[in-house]
């Protein structure tokens, strides 16, 4: 689309200017009105001039990008024809970018390229799609002014922030992960991996004896142990509507994920395998636990795309899925939300599911809020009446750890500031056990 230039609107405000005089005088209208004409014949002129000229601009964006990190986002310009234009590149935000966008102005000479490059900080996790870049072209007499958008540019993915892995490489090559709260475990024992049966040696110990193979064979058999293998670790997420409450700028849910590839980044260091469950009303993705380079990465595409759904979570379909495609037994690392009761009750059900085969930890996010009035000042009657209500949604909640407890099942609660680093103690913990 052409549209006047700043020469053109100039001239025709002159023009005007000057029609004033010449009203008085039919002899002297002629000549503004001949102006008028060439005016108009200069932009038609640069209009056509400006459509045939061509520049090329191509987006060299990166591949991924991480969330509240900046990105650094390049336009490659050429200018293919002859003659020398001036360009502004305006690229418009779309939600979840903050700051002012982009408007950069170049001078283009005849078969010159350039390099436009600026930065912006993503908010949000996926695919981030800008929309196209407006592209306003003129030459140094700008009689004319030609705007058209560009193609499109490719879908940026986002990813969640990985600051936390970043931190604990650092700290683990210098021997300091205790400066992120980490505790070193060490493994007691020498493995409880079952290799076979044998018959009772007077050098073996009495709690290895079989007792129940003892009684068929009529002699003391004794169970042979070795070192574990790599053990399986499942990461499991809840991205149903409870994991939609915000605490502070982000939701459940982003702390979960970031809490997640944590753990999963140490498990990796440990030499065991990962793999991820994320589900809702029925279960979204599986990744199967694996121990390669790429089994962190499987992971973490998994988890970046993850946005919480309006609908009510199935821990039934977790669990099912679980135990028809999960044969080794596992640690399952559930990441939910247990401030709904009836909720609470179905994961019950779920974990007794799960009891016999895997172990089950449940993390869950403390709500800041409701800690705060229950043990707040009740200085009015208004605030009395919510510090009861908070303290007894807090005895619930305890309620439910306990029959949680009772299934089998470990819960963490924890801030979000700490939740990973709690959940990779608890990991490290069980590790150390040899529970599983």
């Amino acid at each position: 689309m052409s549209v006047p230039g700043r020469w053109t609107i100039w001239s025709f405000a002159i023009l005007a200017v000057l029609m004033v005089p010449a009203a008085l005088s039919p002899l002297f209208i002629i000549l503004p009105l001949i102006l008028n004409l060439l005016v108009v014949l200069l932009f038609i002129f640069d209009a056509l001039l400006l459509n045939r000229t061509s520049v090329r601009i191509m987006p060299e964006f990166p591949a991924r990008g991480e969330v509240n990190e900046p990105l650094s986002l390049r336009y490659r310009v050429e200018n293919v024809s002859p003659r020398e234009v001036l360009l502004t590149l305006e690229q418009p935000w779309p939600d979840g970018l903050s700051g002012k966008p982009p408007c950069i102005n170049l001078k283009m000479r005849p078969r010159e390229s350039a390099v436009v490059a600026f930065e912006v900080t993503p908010s949000t996790r996926g695919p981030l799609q800008l929309p196209p870049a407006i592209v306003s072209m003129t030459f140094v007499m700008a009689w004319a002014l030609c705007r058209k958008s560009t193609t499109p540019p490719p879908p940026v993915r986002i990813y969640p922030t990985l600051s936390g892995v970043r931190r604990y490489e650092v700290l683990r090559r210098h021997h300091a992960l205790a400066m992120m709260g980490m505790h070193r475990r060490r493994n007691l024992g020498s493995g409880r991996e079952f290799e076979q049966l044998r018959e009772y040696l007077p050098d073996d110990d009495f709690r290895d004896i079989n007792w129940r193979s003892s009684a068929h064979h009529q002699r003391l058999i004794t169970t042979v142990y070795q070192v574990e293998r790599r053990q399986d670790v499942l990461l499991c997420l809840d991205t149903a509507r409870m994991m939609a409450n915000p605490i502070g700028k982000c939701t459940m849910l982003d702390y979960a994920i970031d809490a997640a590839i944590m753990l999963g980044h140490v498990v990796v260091r440990q030499n065991d395998q990962v793999g991820a469950v994320t589900f809702r009303d029925s279960v979204t993705s599986f990744v199967q636990p694996s121990g390669t380079t790429s089994a962190m990465q499987r992971v973490i595409d998994a988890l970046a795309d993850c946005r919480p759904a309006p609908v009510f979570p199935s821990y039934a379909a977790m669990a099912s899925a679980i135990r028809t495609r999960q044969n080794r037994r596992c640690m399952i690392f559930l990441f939910t939300d247990l401030n709904d009761p009836q909720l609470a009750e179905n994961l019950w059900e779920a974990a007794g599911a799960l009891r016999y085969r895997h172990l089950l930890t449940v993390v869950s996010l403390r709500d800041p809020l409701l800690d705060r009035i229950a043990g707040g000042p009740t200085r009015t009657q208004a605030r009395f009446f919510q510090s009861m209500a908070a303290r007894k949604l807090a005895m619930e909640r305890d309620g439910r750890k306990r029959k949680l407890a009772m299934a089998g099942a470990t819960l963490i609660e924890s801030d979000a500031d700490t939740l990973g680093i709690r959940t990779i103690n608890a990991y490290l913990a069980i590790k150390s056990r040899q529970v599983v």
